[in-house]
């Protein structure tokens, strides 16, 4: 697996926990792109993606749990993508992600509703899983929809049903000078 030297997270995928999951991007690529390389990447998600709190210290160990729950919400998504049974092994980790849940904390702040950041990566986590087993249980898995780029295959919800590649311009870009290259090369232009 490749590292994303770039260290480009994206947030565009439409819910946190699909944000989450490109945190290893271009899945079907020779080498995916592993975006949670160490403990403080995944702090840095955490906080730019959750709105988690500085303070929330990151081991070597949240690191794996985040992994595995990243995996298992994958499985969940590319079930759900494909119209096939969710793989049991997917269900049951989103249930021990979920377990510890403790919900966010609101209050106001300059006439705002504000809400608390997850405290822990294993709140972070059950927050994330729990964001994916309410959508993909529901109607709105019908939202979900896969980068058609050939090297991406990122995951986003598209509620107009009309998208084909990730919402950022990436992928649609590239695929755009990828046919504009194509037609000329053709016409000889």
């Amino acid at each position: 697996m490749k590292i994303d030297t770039l260290g480009e997270f994206t947030f565009h995928a439409g819910r946190p926990w699909l944000d989450f999951i490109a945190t290893q991007a271009d899945l079907h690529a020779t080498q995916p792109l592993e975006r949670l390389s160490d403990t403080s990447r995944l702090a840095e998600w955490l906080r730019r993606g959750m709105g988690a709190e500085p303070e929330v210290k990151v081991t070597e160990a949240d690191l794996d749990l985040a992994r595995w729950a990243r995996d298992a919400l994958q499985a969940l998504a590319d079930s759900a993508i494909a119209g096939t049974a969710p793989p049991i092994a997917a269900v049951a980790a989103a249930n021990r992600a979920i377990e510890p849940y403790t919900p966010p904390r609101a209050w106001v702040d300059e006439g705002r509703l504000r809400h608390s950041g997850p405290h822990s990566v294993e709140t972070a986590m059950s927050w994330l899983a729990l964001e994916a087993v309410l959508m993909l249980s529901g109607d709105d898995a019908r939202q979900l929809r896969r980068c058609a780029a050939d090297d991406c295959g990122d995951v986003f919800a598209d509620p107009s049903g009309r998208r084909r590649w990730c919402p950022g311009d990436r992928c649609g870009v590239k695929q755009r000078v990828r046919a504009h290259r194509e037609r000329n090369r053709e016409t000889g232009s």
